[in-house]
This record gives structure tokens, C-alpha cells and sequence, in this order.
């Protein structure tokens, strides 16, 4: 980079350096906020719930950083303008071309930084967050069991207890669960008992039977068991028949799934549409860092509407973002959106560099122009 690439490029990182942090910490500690109820409702300790707000923090980058590169690219190309750095760097013959590389080189640090969160750190920490919300759920439920009431262990359990007799013994026990959307799931027992074990909280129950009714075809089928633990996790957790969702798979999971995966079985795409949406999520930050540079870089006076074009810049910016959500929501259902999902920001990135480095930027239409042309006319009479 020669020397006006290089003070621009101090600017975006000094920006960018400022940004983040600030904007990072705004949004975790609003997410941090709902888990106080791990502590206020739930009984939990100052540490779950310290543990449970770090654990946002990889979803939060892959949340922040487009964001934070497009604000950061157009306060700084605002900035130059109003100090007329731009209106020099033209007059002395510099094209908006100049500020593609300065850009990149802020950008593509934190796009890596958001694919590593997006492929590796992400999953992880979704996964622990899925397990420690079990954990704290499955002591939750161990502590509402009343005898003789129906209880709701949220939308999708009840239990009922006849009576608890002295040393926690539960007798005549019935269980009804049908957080698996496939089947549903009875169990009763004669009697039962709300074990500690290494795997965590299971309720083991005797001398019992396990009734299961698939929800397609309505078959019932009736098992009977002498002893039988049941993990009060799975309980607690909906986020699938495995309790593993999509996204909480490591990325050489979604590379080549379980065959037999009921998931796969039920979509065989769902796994290969978490893969290109981890693919093409990060390539966001550089799109939201070159597009502002093609319609804010080349200098323009207050008249020439800025404010306007920068306006204009940050709700394209927010379209392409829907068109991202939208695609990553419906992807699974629709396989031939695969295309527009990569299409999108690959042209994202292609068209900006091409057009700064030939010096085309695009042309405001005529019905933005003309108001302009009407306020000069005035001003000029």
C-alpha cells in the first residue's frame, strides 16, 4: 500500500478498533439479560448464568462484524469527504480504486474472524449452551414433581405423581412426552426414583410399560421393562428426537451426516443447507465493507446529496441482510435456492471491486436528480 492507502487504512482500523468493542458488548449484555432468569426463576447460581452469557459471545461475532464493517467503511469515507481528503485525492488524479485495498485488509481479518466463529467456535458453544440448559431444566423438573397433580414440564411433558413416599420414592408414576414431532411417548410405572449420575439426572423407573404412537401413521407399540432410567434432559430439551440441532453440528458432521440420522432421513438437505449457510454467512462482512465504497467514494459536495446516497447505501445494505436471513431460513425446504445463496454474495463482493477498480460508481436515476437540479436553480436565482 503507498501512503494515502495506508492512512486510510489506520482510519478504518482505529474505527473498527472502537466499534466493535462497543457495539460487541451492547448487544451481549442484551442477550446476557435473558438469561437472568436461570438465576431469578430457575435457582441458579451467579456462575451458570456468567457461563451461559460467555457462551453467546461466538454467535454474537458472526451477529456484529458485517454490521460493524459497514458503519465503520461509512463514517470513515463520510469523514474523508467532509475533511476534503476525497476532493484532494481526486483533483491530484486518485480514483476510488485507491480504497480497495485499504479496505480489504481491515475486512479480511474479520471475515476470518467470523467464518472461525461461523465454522468451528459457534457450534460448540451451542452445543454447550444446549447442555447446560438441560442440566439446569432437568434439576427444575426433578424439583416440580408433586403428588397427585399433573404437571406441564413446558409445552410438551406432563407428569403426575400418585404420592412420594419418605426416602423420594415416587409411586404409580405417569410420563407423557411428545417433544419428538415423529411420535409420542407414555410411560408409566409402578414406582420411581430421581437418581445422580455421571450422564446427569435420570428418573429410574420399575416394573413399567413404554407406549409409543408414531404421528404419521398412528401405530401404537407397547414395551414392558423391569427397570428403565429415563434422562430428564431429554425432557427438557426440544431441539430434536437426538436433542441435537442442525447447528450445533460440528462442521465434519454436516460434511458427511449419519445415514442414520432421523433428521437426515426426514430432509436429507437440512444438514448441506446448515453447511452453505456457515459457508456464505462470513462473506457478508466483506460485502457490507466494498459496498459502501462504490456509491460514498468518490467525493461529494453537500448539495450533491451525501446524506441521501448514504441512506440509500445502509438500506441496500439491510436488503441484502433480509435476503441472507430469508435464504438461511428457507434453504432446508427449498433446494433451489442454493444457487442465490452463493450468487448473492459473491456478487456482492465481484461487482464493488470491479467497479472501484475501473472508476465506474453508479449513477443516481433521474428522479433523485431532479430535486437537486430544482434546489440549485432556486439558489441560483
Amino acid at each position: 500500500m503507498n501512503l494515502v492507502q495506508r492512512y486510510i487504512f489506520r482510519k478504518l482500523l482505529g474505527a473498527f478498533l472502537v466499534a466493535f468493542p462497543a457495539f460487541s458488548i451492547t448487544i451481549w449484555a442484551t442477550q446476557a439479560l435473558r438469561q437472568l432468569s436461570l438465576v431469578t426463576d430457575r435457582g441458579q447460581g451467579v456462575g451458570v448464568f456468567l457461563e451461559a452469557s460467555l457462551l453467546l459471545v461466538p454467535g454474537l461475532v458472526m451477529i456484529v462484524t458485517p454490521v460493524t464493517m459497514l458503519i465503520v467503511v461509512i463514517v470513515t469515507l463520510n469523514s474523508l469527504n467532509g475533511d476534503s481528503e476525497l476532493v484532494s485525492l481526486n483533483a491530484s488524479g486518485g480514483s476510488p480504486g485507491i480504497l480497495v485495498r485499504p479496505i480489504l485488509a481491515v475486512a479480511i481479518p474479520v471475515f476470518l474472524l467470523s467464518a472461525a466463529s461461523s465454522l468451528y467456535f459457534h457450534p460448540i458453544t451451542a452445543r454447550e449452551t444446549n447442555r447446560l440448559l438441560s442440566e439446569v431444566n432437568a434439576n427444575v423438573i426433578a424439583s416440580l414433581i408433586r403428588p397427585g397433580q399433573f404437571r406441564s414440564l413446558g409445552r410438551d411433558v406432563v407428569m403426575q405423581v400418585r404420592s412420594i413416599e419418605p426416602g423420594g420414592r415416587l409411586e404409580e408414576i405417569f410420563v407423557f412426552d411428545r417433544h419428538d414431532p415423529t411420535q409420542t411417548i407414555a410411560y408409566l410405572a409402578r414406582t420411581a426414583s430421581v437418581v445422580d449420575r455421571a450422564e446427569g439426572k435420570f428418573l429410574l423407573m420399575q416394573d413399567g410399560v413404554i407406549q409409543r404412537r408414531a404421528t404419521d401413521s398412528n401405530a401404537i407399540s407397547v414395551i414392558a421393562f423391569d427397570t428403565y432410567p429415563l434422562d430428564l434432559a431429554s425432557l427438557a430439551n426440544s431441539s430434536g428426537p437426538d436433542g441435537t440441532r442442525p447447528s450445533e453440528r460440528p462442521l465434519p458432521y454436516l460434511l458427511a451426516p449419519d445415514l442414520s440420522d432421523p433428521l437426515y432421513q426426514a430432509n436429507p438437505f437440512v444438514y448441506a443447507a446448515e453447511l452453505h449457510g456457515r459457508l456464505t454467512e462470513p462473506l457478508y462482512v466483506l460485502v457490507l465493507a466494498l459496498l459502501p465504497a462504490v456509491f460514498l467514494g468518490a467525493p461529494r459536495s453537500a448539495r450533491q446529496g451525501r446524506v441521501l446516497v448514504t441512506t440509500g447505501t445502509a438500506a441496500f445494505s439491510a436488503v441484502l441482510v433480509a435476503a441472507n436471513l430469508y435464504f438461511g431460513e428457507t434453504l432446508e425446504d427449498t433446494p433451489a435456492l442454493l444457487l442465490p445463496v452463493y450468487l448473492v454474495p459473491l456478487l456482492g463482493i465481484g461487482l464493488p471491486i470491479a467497479a472501484l477498480a475501473t472508476g465506474r460508481s453508479p449513477r443516481r436515476p433521474d428522479w433523485l436528480r431532479r430535486p437537486f437540479r430544482r434546489q440549485r436553480a432556486i439558489g441560483a436565482a
